[in-house]
């Protein structure tokens, strides 16, 4: 199991690859993303929206948004933003 503090920008970045259990939270009140499931480690689909992850919020793991590589986003895609993302790979 490994915490990290990758930083999310308004490009859809990999966060955590298929098969990969985790939690991803935004620990200081800033820039809302958008989480969403990648096609086999490549970007989602054009006009992907995600769902929302705002700051405050419980976190997204991968009970809530389903099996695939996982993907955020900044709403803002001028901004960026550092998250709190704890991964672990299922024995």
């Amino acid at each position: 199991m490994a915490t990290t503090n990758p930083t999310v920008t308004g490009a859809w970045t990999l966060l955590v690859d298929e098969g990969d259990e985790f939690l991803l939270t935004l620990p200081v009140a800033s820039q809302t993303i958008y989480v969403a499931i990648g096609l086999v480690a490549d970007a989602p689909a054009l006009g992907t929206i995600g769902h929302p992850l705002r700051p405050g919020e419980d976190g997204m793991n991968r009970a809530l948004i389903g099996p695939g590589p996982v993907f955020a986003k900044c709403i803002d895609p001028d901004a960026s933003v550092a998250v709190a993302l704890t991964a672990w790979t299922p024995t």
